[in-house]
C-alpha cells in the first residue's frame, strides 16, 4: 500500500489482504484503488475479499462508492467474472442487509500500453511493461509520484531495463 496525500492506493492484493489491512488499521472502504501488475493467482486471489468485505457493515468496511480497480489488459474480465460468481451471495446482502448497491459497484480501468494511468489530487501513477517472462503477459510495474517524491514497485520480473528506467532517482524502490 502506498499512502500518497489524502490517498491509500494499494498494488496487487493477494491472499489476506483485508487481514493485513486490518493489522495496520486501514479500514477496507478507505482504499481508494487497486492496482494489478500481472494476473498470477498470488496477486489477485485477495481481490474478492477485499471487495465483498469491504462492503460489509462494521468500522473497518463500510464502503459507499465503487470498489476502483486498475490493471492492464484482463482487468475488466477478471472483475466481470468475480461479479458473477458472487452474484448470488452480493443479492443476497442487498435484500437481507440492505446494504449501498454503490458500494459494491465496481469502476474498472484497463491500459494497454505504457504511460500515466491514474492522475488525482497531485497524486500520479505510471505503469510500465516488465518482464516476468514469455509467457507472463501483461506483467507491468508502477512508478508513484506525488509531492517531489516517488516509489517504484516492479511487480514480478527479471533484469528489465524499464525498472532502471522508471526507478532512476526514486525515492523508494520495492523490486
Amino acid at each position: 500500500m502506498v499512502e500518497a496525500g489524502n490517498q491509500k492506493l494499494l498494488f496487487d492484493a493477494g491472499r489476506g489482504v483485508p487481514v493485513r489491512m486490518r493489522q495496520i488499521n486501514v479500514p477496507l472502504a478507505k482504499i481508494d484503488a487497486v492496482f494489478l501488475t500481472h494476473y498470477h493467482s498470488d496477486h489477485t486471489s485477495g481481490i474478492p475479499d477485499l471487495w465483498l468485505s469491504g462492503w460489509l457493515p462494521g468500522a473497518w468496511a463500510r464502503r459507499t462508492t465503487p470498489f476502483h480497480l486498475i490493471g492492464p489488459v484482463g482487468a475488466k474480465s477478471l472483475m466481470a467474472n468475480l461479479e458473477k460468481a458472487y452474484a448470488l451471495d452480493i443479492k443476497i446482502r442487498l435484500e437481507d442487509e440492505k446494504l449501498p448497491p454503490a458500494g459494491i459497484a465496481t469502476i474498472v480501468d484497463e491500459f494497454e500500453q505504457d504511460g500515466v494511468i491514474y492522475e488525482k489530487d497531485g497524486v500520479r501513477v505510471i505503469a510500465f511493461t516488465v518482464d516476468h517472462g514469455p509467457a507472463i503477459k501483461p506483467a507491468v510495474g508502477y512508478r508513484i509520484e506525488y509531492n517531489g517524491h516517488s516509489a517504484v514497485i516492479s511487480g514480478d520480473t527479471r533484469y528489465n531495463q524499464n525498472v532502471i528506467k522508471f526507478g532512476t532517482d526514486s525515492d523508494v524502490l520495492i523490486h
